[in-house]
C-alpha cells in the first residue's frame, strides 16, 4: 500500500514539474501575468503623476516648468557643528543636522557649510571637505 501511495506522489509530482515547465516554455511570461492579474488595485498606493504646464507665453516645445517645492523653514541657519556624517560612498555623502537628511555630491553647498569641495571615503567612516568646514567620521 505505501509503495502505491509513494509510486501515486512520485506520478503527481513529476506531472505537475512536467506541466510547469512545459507552460514556462511555450509562453514564458505566464506566471508574472497570473500574479500581476491577482493583484488588487486597492493595495497600491495611488501617486498621481503628470506634467506641469509650460510657462505663459511660452509656445509649444518650450521647457516644461519646475514643480513647485514647499520652502524649508529653518528654526536657525546651521552652522558646522550641526553637521554629522551618515554615511560616505565613492563621491557621495549622506549629512544629517537634527532637522534634515541630506544627500551630497561635490559641488553641492549646504548652509553653514558651503561648497563640497571633496569627499573620501576611508576606513573610519570618510570625511567631507567643505568651504567652511571638513567633517570626518567617527567610527564607534
Amino acid at each position: 500500500m505505501e509503495r502505491i501511495f509513494l509510486g501515486l506522489v512520485t506520478a503527481t509530482s513529476l506531472s505537475f514539474c512536467i506541466g510547469v515547465v512545459g507552460v514556462t516554455l511555450h509562453d514564458p511570461d505566464y506566471f508574472n501575468r497570473k500574479l500581476l492579474a491577482s493583484i488588487e488595485l486597492n493595495d497600491l498606493d495611488p501617486i498621481e503623476t503628470g506634467a506641469t504646464p509650460a510657462p505663459e507665453g511660452e509656445g509649444k516645445g518650450a521647457a516644461i516648468a519646475s514643480l513647485p517645492v514647499p520652502v524649508l523653514v529653518r528654526a536657525h541657519p546651521p552652522t558646522p557643528q550641526d553637521y554629522q556624517i551618515i554615511m560616505v560612498f565613492e563621491n557621495e555623502a549622506i549629512l544629517a543636522t537634527s532637522e534634515e537628511l541630506l544627500r551630497v555630491k561635490v559641488g553641492s553647498v549646504l548652509p553653514g557649510l558651503g561648497a563640497i569641495r571633496e569627499i573620501t571615503p576611508n576606513d573610519n567612516g570618510g570625511a567631507v571637505v567643505a568651504e567652511n568646514a571638513t567633517l570626518k567620521s567617527v567610527v564607534k
